[in-house]
């Protein structure tokens, strides 16, 4: 199993990102799906030919994939306890927490990032907007990104 920490650096470097046409990300450390409602939006015929792992593979491929023109770009990426992305543009629709107190500064993208947190089974979410990020939230709490 990948580490907390792993999924973490992703994240930053994903955020270092500088290109004018990254819509945002918004990704899913699992070690179980069980308990999280998600539909795919896209074909993922794609992940049958190609196993995306690894910080390396993973950070190409959601560079490729968060361009506003990619056929992947929305929804969430969701990426096992081996680091292997195994769902791609997923539309996910966590339970709702009405006691949780949630920044309103941010939109939908972030609000999905911390109610799916709070799955059973759900390690860790990373959240970047393109102004905002980025984010790792573990049951419904931001976590210090300091490495």
């Amino acid at each position: 199993m990948k580490t907390i920490l792993e999924f973490t650096e992703l994240l930053i470097e994903i955020s270092k990102i500088e290109d004018v046409d990254f819509s945002g990300i918004g990704l899913i450390f699992y070690s179980s799906l069980d308990n999280l409602d998600f539909i795919l939006m896209k074909d993922n015929t794609i992940l049958s030919n190609k196993l995306v792992k690894g910080k390396s593979e993973l950070l190409a491929f959601i560079q490729e994939i968060s361009h506003h023109n990619n056929y992947f770009h929305d929804g969430f990426h969701l990426i096992n306890e081996k680091l292997e992305l195994t769902h791609l543009s997923t539309f996910v629709s966590p339970k709702i927490d009405n006691d949780l107190i949630i920044l309103d500064e941010y939109g939908s993208r972030y609000r999905t990032a911390v109610y799916s947190s709070l799955c059973p089974g759900i390690i860790a979410t990373g959240v970047i907007g393109k102004s905002y990020g980025p984010f790792i939230l573990q049951n419904g709490k931001i976590c210090n990104l300091n490495l």
